[in-house]
């Protein structure tokens, strides 16, 4: 079977930016100057990648409102992003306010290249948070 190539593997110079308690992060200029901050920022200059994720927790009735808001606040980060050069992504990861998991999450593991034994074990442990 073909193995699938997975967002890591296009270089090695990936950084990965978000808030921690004791600092915001802000997108570097070269990709985009906004005031928009989505969740995880992940980038490499080397190859002008940029991936954008963005974490929610809405109702289950509301996920998928959710996840269409979410990538319509961020759209003009990746129009301006890909006006930079840079090949520019935004995903989701929806957890439901009950444990719901919703299938656009595990696109997003599968990405970044998250074995299905371990997206397996990431689902369960997102649905008892």
């Amino acid at each position: 079977p073909k193995q699938r190539q997975c967002y890591w593997s296009k270089a090695d110079d990936w950084k990965i930016l978000m808030d921690t308690r004791q600092a915001q992060y802000s997108i570097p200029p070269e990709i985009v100057i906004t005031s928009l901050r989505p969740d995880i920022c992940i980038y490499s200059t080397e190859k002008k990648e940029v991936l954008f994720i963005e974490l929610t927790s809405p109702a289950e009735e509301n996920v998928s409102y959710w996840r269409m808001k979410k990538k319509t606040k961020y759209m003009s980060l990746i129009e301006e992003a890909k006006s930079n050069g840079y090949n520019a992504k935004c995903q989701t990861i929806e957890v439901g306010a009950r444990g719901f998991v919703s299938k656009p999450s595990l696109t997003t593991f599968r990405m970044l290249g998250i074995t299905e034994g371990n997206q397996i074990k990431i689902r369960k442990e997102l649905s008892q948070i």
